[in-house]
């Protein structure tokens, strides 16, 4: 089991190291300078179009964001070696990831401001995997002393 902890430091670090490319490779216009072609202002068409004008881009930045569906989810597999607490942290990364493409794709500025930042800001940094090992040391604690 100490060996498991271990793997799931180091994959945490990795972690660490991988989100401070984050503004680099992510398709938030206001953080990212490789996005502004994103902002409204310099957008002629749908942001879906997008997807053929500048692949290249969209196929980095969903890599980027698939390292942080997998990453988190086996930093908590190995901590933890528990699958419905994999199964969580997997689910969980998986519906940030979808709200944040599609809030990317409904091109409303509002949303840009108000769910596009946040949601990129949390999910492309180690902040989550560390609340979440958190909340599971402290739950699974709490079990055992029942």
């Amino acid at each position: 089991m100490k060996q498991n902890k271990w793997i799931a430091i180091l994959l945490l670090l990795v972690l660490v190291a991988v989100s401070l490319l984050k503004d680099e490779l992510t398709p938030d216009y206001r953080n990212t300078l490789n996005a502004s072609f994103l902002a409204p202002d310099h957008l002629a068409g749908s942001r879906l179009q997008t997807l053929i004008t500048h692949s290249g881009f969209w196929f980095k930045s969903f890599l980027y964001s698939i390292c942080f569906l997998i990453l988190p989810t086996l930093v908590i597999n190995y901590a933890f070696a528990n699958k419905k607490l994999t199964r969580a942290t997997l689910w969980l990364h998986i519906a940030l990831i979808v709200m944040l493409y599609t809030s990317i794709f409904i091109n409303i500025n509002l949303i840009d401001v108000v769910v596009v930042s946040k949601i990129n800001r949390y999910l492309h940094s180690p902040i989550i995997t560390l609340f979440l090992w958190a909340a599971f040391t402290l739950t699974l604690r709490q079990d055992k002393n029942e």
